[in-house]
């Protein structure tokens, strides 16, 4: 049996998810995802494209959407970004729009979650999750006894 002292009440890992979905009218668009430029998806969206992970609870990470090719005609092809989950918390839309509008601007990334023709969407968190979490939604200033994470 453990002491009390040894019990801790929080998980050391956040269950992560990523939900993307094609439109399309022939040919099904391709895209890449990566997670800290690990590879988790490459390939064609034919519908619905789920995606999970288990992320630490003080890591800094990044999530990109590679779209690498697409009907651009007429923009026949589509990839959105639906959903992005971490502790069961949904990001998408409130607390990515307000990602969205405290970021610099990146010419090579897209601030829609809609992507119709080749470029790169991505959400990054540069401040572990909860911490990130407390900045976009305007809680206030957080106190470190020492140095920040």
């Amino acid at each position: 049996m453990k002491n009390f002292s040894e019990i801790t009440d929080i998980h050391h890992n956040l269950d992560c998810e990523l939900t993307l979905r094609s439109e399309y009218t022939d040919v099904a668009p391709s895209v890449t995802v990566t997670h800290n430029n690990f590879v988790l998806h490459m390939g064609k969206i034919e519908d619905t494209l789920k995606l999970t992970w288990a992320e630490n609870l003080t890591n800094t990470w990044n999530i990109k959407v590679h779209c690498t090719s697409m009907a651009e005609q007429d923009h026949k092809s589509a990839v959105t970004v639906e959903q992005i989950t971490v502790d069961n918390i949904k990001l998408i839309p409130t607390y990515y729009y307000n990602y969205v509008a405290r970021r610099p601007p990146l010419p090579e990334v897209n601030s829609s979650t809609v992507l119709k023709s080749s470029g790169v969407w991505s959400m990054r968190f540069n401040i572990p999750f909860y911490q990130w979490l407390h900045q976009v939604s305007d809680q206030g200033w957080l106190f470190y006894q020492n140095n920040p994470l």
